[in-house]
């Protein structure tokens, strides 16, 4: 049985101001705990799981509980009977001017965000960089939708967009952007900025004459109601580009 504490704590760590509170974030699932502990990027305060699950993680100093009280403490619509506890990291200092980033601007749906994590990591991308109004990349949807990216690739904090400098090639995905693509060839360093999912990009950072704005042609055929992709899905396939240049 776990300590009133501790269920306690779990219970704080959903929210973003318990996290900060603690230094502390969940992670939960087979697959997305596995990928966190095999990188060892965080340190694991706790894991909590049903003694199913004991074959799976081996030797590990685990707090085992029933089905039923371990659904008590999990997020997941369907818990899988593991849950571990770690502590935070702190926010590096990334430098742009070489090597290839993904800047995400104010996006605000978690499970954007933990899939737009797992692109950069998946495209072995040097760094993400997140502004102040995005969604915390220690919320547990993000966590859970990254599948334990998030500690695969070092991930910044800026405050804005105008921290960005002009040492990079700059690319950002608009509607009205050149067709990716139809390009003869792109720089192999980069920084790809992909907007909020309903404003886009910042307007002032858009002015700035240096950047190149990217697009992706539609084949819809006439009269589809389809008018724009999910960002992740776009930033897929703008970094699959990019990348294949």
């Amino acid at each position: 049985m776990l300590h009133k504490s501790t269920e306690k704590l779990i219970k704080q760590l959903q929210s973003r101001k318990g996290r900060k509170k603690n230094g502390l974030f969940v992670a939960e699932g087979v697959k997305t705990v596995n990928a966190i502990l095999e990188q060892n990027c965080f340190v694991l305060k706790q894991l909590i799981m049903v003694s199913e699950m004991e074959p799976i993680f081996q030797r590990m100093n685990a707090s085992i509980v029933d089905v039923q009280e371990f659904a008590t403490i999990s997020q997941q619509e369907k818990p899988e009977g593991v849950l571990g506890i770690f502590e935070m990291g702190s926010f590096p200092e990334c430098d742009m001017a070489r090597g290839q980033h993904l800047v995400l601007d104010r996006i605000q749906d978690p499970g954007n965000m933990g899939t737009l994590i797992r692109l950069a990591y998946w495209f072995g991308l040097d760094g993400v960089h997140v502004t102040r109004g995005c969604v915390d990349v220690y919320n547990h949807k993000v966590i859970q939708s990254s599948m334990g990216a998030i500690g695969a690739v070092p991930i910044c904090l800026l405050d804005n967009l105008s921290e960005i400098q002009n040492k990079n090639t700059v690319f950002v995905a608009h509607m009205n952007g050149e067709s990716i693509g139809r390009s003869k060839g792109y720089p192999n360093d980069f920084i790809l900025v992909m907007g909020n999912e309903a404003n886009g990009i910042d307007r002032a950072f858009l002015e700035r004459s240096s950047i190149r704005c990217l697009s992706i042609p539609s084949h819809a055929k006439k009269g589809s109601s389809v008018d724009s992709l999910n960002v992740a899905m776009s930033a897929g396939i703008l970094l699959q580009e990019l990348k294949r240049q």
